[in-house]
């Protein structure tokens, strides 16, 4: 064992260490204990463990770091029980109960680099503490009990205890941290911050004392941290915020004070601060005054949700040339004036997410013409969540191409050919849960869903119009002219019956058509007090009960059709004619009785078929015969159904899951494969892939039987 340079001790039950336990393991270089029961380490453990570089002594129930000092015992001669760790570079004390931290504690550590001391109960650190810890560039004391932190003297709790005495010269535990680069006081109970706290800390690039009980903050507490890049304040109680108070931080480039009590900032605040891109002012009180923002020619992304801010002008944002991303959801604002935004660009250099407005969640019920003026880069805009009753012509002039439009969860009842005008170009468009109930002629022809690559720059981009969750009963056969490049169309859970032969005639690039239900599912009885393992379907919307021959022959490039819910009792020969490039297709949830055996025949790129939960009393075997051939796995949901008729041979492996997805369940999912003859069930492939990048909402993406999807196991 004197050869040992790893010792791996940890997520055991060790209460105990005597002195000698390392001595013989000299060559150590890493030694784990973490997760044990340890309580306390004799001094002088580790004397012998002169070239270990890391130590890991988390997650046990250490109480003191140091021994007591004897009466005859000088400061400087305290023996700590890391003496002899004179190599250590990485030192790992979180969630322990450490109380105290006494001077000296790491004086042999002077090559340390990483302390980590979260999750503790330290209220005293004494001003000699990190005395030798000249090259410490990471220290976590987060998750502690420091209540104060005092300009001349320790960080120190409030019961009086205290190990400096008043005007010593350096008294500041962290004064001699000139190296340090990122220090985290999260999660104490600081109360204020005063001015030159960190004043020797000239390398400190990231500090945080978030969720702290923080009121006041000196008007030069951040002074001589000159190479700052993040300051984190956010959930403390922060009322206002002084015009000087981030003055000398030209390298500061993110900003958090959310979740304060800040209701005013003086002008010119941020106006010392070139680097700045990122400012967080979420969850305050703030109004903001027509110069609060002055001087932010750097800034990127501006956070101003939940403030209650009522109303908004073009003068509130002179000044923030390059911002890409606007967050004024959560507030109060009821409508937006002309050319409110035309101060902003939304442009981007790198080209690659050009911007995002999100004015969800507010009380907005009218859009004046041209509001949007001059956003010609905006990349997403969001709606949703608001009192919108009617989108009137001109509200969106200006923009031209969006990639994300959200107007979901509004009050609008009825669209307009003309409620689009000025907006050429969408990748997605929002309108599920509103009260639309009619369809018009050419009611989107002003609009054109793209996904080209340079629109998006996203690998499985697609364009989608989601109307689902809406009242529309009737839809006129030319509500969709125009759409040629739209590739997503969801009309499920509104109250369609019937679906018009020439309806989908427009979409010759549609691949994903959802026409289904969401719905509640409870058992069927035939006799009372039993069950026969069916289950009735109480639809929420659709009810279409017939579909003609021909309907879906139009759409080529089908890949994915959902007609789960409604209530079709058969499928004909013709019914499905033209798709195909089919791979999924969804009739769970109907009333069907008959499937005709040539039903399939047409669809050549079949994958995943789902007739569970029908009244289906028989398969025919030739219903699977004339099932197109390929050597790809084949997904056959049958779930409850009574299919007595299938081979016994063909259902001797079956392991059935259930999976949650989107709050609802699905049914089990059999997996048959031709080529081996045999019923294999495995987890649901629902071909959906949402993705997201920032607050821009790309529609569902699918590809079948991807395994970087994961969506899709196989028996072996």
């Amino acid at each position: 064992m004197e050869n040992c340079r790893f010792l791996d001790l940890q997520n055991n039950q060790i209460s105990k260490i005597e002195r000698s336990t390392f001595g013989s393991l000299r060559n150590l270089e890493k030694l784990l204990l973490e997760n044990n029961n340890i309580t306390q380490l004799p001094t002088g453990v580790f004397e012998n463990n002169t070239r270990c570089t890391s130590l890991d002594l988390s997650r046990n129930k250490l109480t003191a770091i140091a021994p007591a000092p004897r009466d005859f015992q000088p400061i400087n001669k305290r023996q700590s029980v890391f003496s002899g760790l004179r190599a250590l570079v990485n030192l790992e004390l979180q969630d322990n109960q450490i109380a105290e931290l006494l001077d000296n504690t790491f004086r042999e550590q002077i090559h340390l680099q990483t302390l980590d001391l979260n999750k503790n109960q330290i209220s005293l650190i004494e001003k000699d503490a990190f005395v030798a810890l000249s090259n410490l560039t990471d220290l976590d004391l987060s998750h502690n009990q420091i209540e104060f932190a005092f300009p001349d003297g320790s960080l120190e709790r409030k019961s009086g205890l205290c190990g400096f005495q008043s005007g010593l010269k350096n008294a500041n535990p962290l004064e001699e941290l000139r190296s340090l680069q990122k220090l985290d006081l999260s999660d104490n109970h600081i109360s204020r911050l005063e001015d030159c706290r960190f004043r020797n800390l000239t390398n400190l690039q990231k500090l945080s004392v978030k969720n702290n009980q923080i009121s006041s903050v000196g008007d030069v507490a951040f002074l001589g941290l000159g190479q700052l890049e993040t300051l984190d304040l956010s959930g403390n109680q922060i009322s206002r915020v002084s015009n000087v108070l981030f003055n000398g931080l030209k390298n500061l480039e993110e900003i958090d004070l959310s979740k304060n009590l800040v209701s005013v900032i003086i002008g010119n605040s941020f106006s010392q601060l070139p680097s700045l891109k990122k400012l967080d002012l979420g969850h305050n009180r703030i109004q903001i005054t027509d110069d609060a923002l002055t001087g932010l020619g750097s800034l990127l992304h501006l956070d101003l949700s939940h403030n209650g801010i009522a109303e908004i002008n073009a003068a509130m944002f002179v000044g923030l040339d390059n911002v890409q991303d606007l967050n004024l959801r959560h507030n109060s604002i009821s409508h937006l004036p002309t050319r409110v935004f035309s101060l902003l660009t939304f442009s981007s250099s790198s080209g690659y997410y050009p911007g995002s407005l999100d004015l969800s969640w507010n009380n907005i019920s009218y859009i004046e013409d041209r509001a949007f003026q001059g956003l010609n880069s905006l990349s997403s805009l969001d709606l949703s969540n608001n009192q919108i009753s009617q989108i009137h012509p001109g509200s969106f002039l200006g923009l031209h191409k969006v990639h994300y439009l959200h107007l979901s969860y509004n009050q609008i009842s009825q669209i307009d050919p003309s409620s689009f005008i000025g907006l050429d170009i969408v990748g997605y468009l929002g309108l599920n849960h509103n009260s639309i109930t009619h369809l018009r002629n050419n009611t989107f022809s002003h609009l054109t869903l793209s996904c080209s690559d340079s629109f998006w720059r996203l690998e499985e981009a697609c364009s989608e119009l989601d109307l689902s969750w809406n009242k529309i009963s009737h839809i006129e056969d030319g509500a969709f002219n125009g759409l040629i490049t739209l590739e997503e169309l969801d009309l499920s859970s509104n109250q369609i019956c019937e679906i018009h032969p020439q309806l989908f005639v427009p979409l010759s690039g549609l691949k994903v058509l959802k026409l289904g239900n969401y719905a509640i599912r409870h058992h069927r009885s035939t006799h009372p007090g039993q069950d026969d393992n069916t289950t009735n379907y109480t639809p929420k919307g659709n009810t279409i009960s017939n579909i003609e021959d021909g309907t879906f022959a139009d759409l080529k490039n089908l890949q994915g059709l959902w007609l789960q819910g409604n209530q079709l009792s058969t499928v004909g020969k013709e019914t499905f004619s033209g798709l195909k490039k089919l791979k999924a297709l969804d009739l769970s949830f109907n009333n069907l009785s008959e499937i005709q055996p040539d039903a399939f025949h047409y669809l050549d790129s079949l994958h995943s078929l789902n007739v569970g939960e029908n009244r289906l009393e028989t398969l025919d075997p030739s219903l699977i015969s004339h099932m197109p051939r390929h050597p790809q796995p084949f997904n056959l949901a049958m779930s409850s159904a009574p299919c007595s008729e299938v081979p016994a041979e063909q259902r001797r492996r079956q392991r059935c899951s259930r999976v949650q997805a989107e709050s609802r369940t699905y049914r089990e999912v059999c997996d048959y494969s031709q080529s081996r003859d045999a019923w294999d069930c495995c987890s649901l492939c629902w071909l959906k892939l949402e993705e997201k990048a920032r607050t821009i909402r790309f529609g569902f993406k699918w590809g079948l039987f991807k395994d970087k999807l994961g969506t899709v196991v196989y028996p072996k």
